[in-house]
């Protein structure tokens, strides 16, 4: 954990990636949804295999379900990654809709609290943010998915240099 440098590299590392991702956010997009079609997969084909140690026909049904129900899924979005990015964007465009109208309604049970107008803007800017890319689907809807991978890396790699540097200046290294 004291090793500043390796948090340093993780950060860089991280912002250079969180660039590249959203220099082609299409394509990123599309790779993630094959990686979480194969992930899907995998995980679908063990719970299949886990049901047949479930002693109990219930629980073996629903372990066979499920299993069947994410193997699918993965390999229709290994089949079709195209298909795959607009249903994950849709996804996320339906929970960007539903965290929105919660924190608006969050915000009105809150209202006369210093928390009211953190909890309003935050949900409206989450339904404007789910009614452009609805609006502009043809456009934001493929490169949802990387858009918001690639935003994630920045902040992650951002919050690791920040964390290497208190790091470097907790201990005094690099001190001369």
């Amino acid at each position: 954990m004291l090793n500043w440098k390796k948090w340093m590299t993780a950060g860089v590392l991280a912002l250079l990636f969180g660039v590249l991702v959203l220099y082609d956010a299409v394509t990123a997009s599309l790779a993630i949804t094959t990686l979480a079609g194969v992930l899907l997969l995998i995980a679908g084909l063990s719970q299949i295999f886990a049901a047949f140690d479930e002693p109990r026909g219930g629980e073996r049904a629903l372990s066979l379900v499920l299993g069947i129900l994410a193997s699918v899924l993965g390999v229709a979005f290994v089949a079709d990654p195209e298909s795959g990015v607009i249903s994950l964007a849709l996804v996320v465009v339906v929970l960007f809709t539903i965290g929105g109208a919660a924190r608006l309604a969050w915000a009105w049970i809150l209202r006369g609290t210093p928390v009211f107008w953190p909890m309003l803007a935050s949900g409206a800017v989450e339904l404007l943010l789910a009614g452009y890319v609805v609006a502009n689907f043809d456009i934001a809807g493929p490169r949802l998915i990387g858009i918001l991978f690639g935003v994630e890396l920045l902040v992650t790699g951002l919050v690791l240099i920040a964390l290497a540097n208190f790091i470097r200046s907790a201990t005094g290294a690099g001190r001369p």
